[in-house]
């Protein structure tokens, strides 16, 4: 680009060859969101967010070309085009993440409600296209929803070609629930992997008679409020968890070998034997020694 003045589609032509130059070059597929040209005083961070949103909607229009701001907002005639408040869509994605399903559909509904009116005619699609991009950035994983539902492209040739208010609202219905339900699945995988490596880490340091959560919680780089969560949510804690773990070491040593208590309670992490005993009679109703006694008069 030079110092000559330029207007929008010179510039936009201009990104779209470096783009192509790109992809030829590195099989890179980029994309670039364009905001409105201005002169004089620029509001930058107007400009940025203009160009940051016109981006965003690489989810629904495809990568690898421009995306313009000023084709997005204005219609045929340029005149600016009539958009639902931005925290309506904001709204609806945060319920698709966190809340129930059911005030998230209610939500869609009353905004493709809205939008019915005549005089929504011009800003009607780009409103749809704006729903459907902020439910597709809620899905943790789009490529499942792609694989289960429809691709991206195909999910755009639909929507535009739906007729009837009730036919707009049962396709965001379906693809609204299928993105909960993916979300809802990929949590819980989450919270199961991290629930295993939790377990695992236990099982290979309980030992270690210093072990605590915050080992814990630098080994894995997970918050100790989240190892909290998890544990509650399978109905446990960290110390019980350790001390399951070594109570249930202890008791095989104490059944298959001749070894000394004091010797078993430092192997299993207890350099107390006395406070080893205690625990081991709270969690199986007997001392170390009287399980011993009771295995030889068997």
């Amino acid at each position: 680009l030079s110092n000559d003045k330029f207007d929008e589609q010179s510039l936009s032509r201009k990104i779209n060859e470096l783009l192509a130059k790109i992809k030829r070059n590195t099989s890179l597929s980029v994309s670039a969101g364009l905001s409105e040209c201005v002169e004089g005083m620029v509001n930058y961070r107007k400009i940025y967010r203009h160009a940051k949103r016109a981006l965003e909607f690489r989810t629904v229009m495809g990568g690898g070309s421009v995306l313009s701001f000023t084709d997005l907002e204005r219609n045929e005639s340029g005149e600016i085009i009539g958009k639902v408040d931005e925290n309506e869509y904001k709204n609806i994605s945060y319920l698709l993440s966190y809340g129930k399903q059911e005030n998230a559909l209610a939500s869609i509904d009353k905004l493709i409600s809205s939008i019915s009116d005549p005089s929504f005619k011009d800003s009607y699609y780009f409103i749809l296209l704006n729903l459907m991009d902020s439910i597709l950035k809620s899905c943790i994983s789009l490529k499942e929803l792609y694989s289960r539902f429809n691709s991206q492209i195909e999910l755009t040739q639909e929507l535009y070609s739906l007729k009837t208010k009730q036919a707009t609202i049962n396709f965001f219905h379906s693809l609204a629930t299928k993105v909960m339900e993916i979300n809802k699945e990929k949590r819980m995988e989450g919270l199961e992997s991290s629930f295993d490596r939790i377990k695992k880490y236990i099982e290979a340091n309980y030992a270690n008679s210093n072990l605590s959560i915050v080992d814990l919680a630098n080994e894995l780089s997970f918050s100790i409020s989240y190892i909290t969560t998890i544990l509650k949510r399978n109905g446990t804690t960290f110390t019980k968890m350790v001390t399951k773990e070594r109570m249930e070491n202890a008791f095989h040593l104490l059944n298959s070998t001749d070894e000394r208590i004091v010797s078993i309670a430092k192997e299993v992490g207890y350099s107390d034997p006395y406070y080893f005993s205690h625990c081991f009679k709270k969690f199986y109703k007997v001392s170390p020694d009287e399980f011993r006694k009771n295995k030889e008069n068997k």
